[in-house]
């Protein structure tokens, strides 16, 4: 992926909450998920679990994230200091100090590309898609043909049960999508206050015959 120039790196920790996504996702073993990449926070946390493919039009973001994965098989600090001077330094960590060694035993199934996933969904089966808050990068600037057209590509990639994570006020509030129904807010009780101030939508994909 070339050098990388660590000031040119915007995301250099999660800011969202690790265990509210991994738990509205109802992660479980054998999951294959399909992640926004960003810090790489969020593709490790699903890794516990499975397979992962993360994806961002951000190079330097996916050489940050490789950098981790590098710093992960090699059992070395540097994994969580890269972050050291971020606001929830410390949240992230207590986060991931009691998963590392799972995580690093999957570590093999973690893959990186480049891809803008308004413009194509990888092939594939996703059982769990983490979007971020890259809905809100597009949507008010498109049109409701586009995003249900998005929509409906993900969910093709996706079996019944499936479940997506939605980060933000915009989310596929609207869109008449009989597969794709919203799972009802339940309360959950991180140990972490972090990230508290995102909203967190989860959808469950229906069956085909609905």
């Amino acid at each position: 992926m070339g050098r990388l120039n660590l000031d040119d790196v915007f995301f250099k920790l999660t800011m969202e909450n690790l265990e509210i996504i991994v738990e509205g996702l109802e992660m479980k073993e054998g999951d294959s998920s399909l992640a926004i990449c960003s810090a790489g926070d969020v593709p490790f946390a699903l890794l516990e679990f499975g397979s992962v493919l993360a994806v961002d039009y951000n190079s330097n973001q996916l050489k940050y994230a490789q950098l981790r994965k590098d710093l992960l098989v090699a059992n070395d600090e540097n994994f969580f200091d890269l972050g050291i001077g971020c606001y929830n330094y410390f949240l992230v960590r207590d986060y991931f100090s009691e998963r590392l060694e799972k995580i690093r035993v999957n570590v093999k199934n973690l893959d990186f590309r480049k891809m803008n996933l308004f413009r194509a969904i990888p092939r594939g089966e996703f059982t769990k898609v983490y979007l971020s808050n890259i809905l809100g990068y597009y949507w008010n600037r498109s049109p409701i043909e586009m995003k249900s057209k998005f929509a409906l590509d993900l969910i093709k990639r996706m079996p019944q049960g499936g479940v997506i994570c939605v980060v933000g006020p915009e989310n596929f509030k609207g869109l008449e999508i009989d597969r794709l129904s919203i799972i009802p807010k339940r309360k959950m009780n991180p140990k972490s206050s972090y990230g508290l101030g995102w909203e967190y939508s989860f959808y469950r994909v229906a069956p085909k015959n609905l």
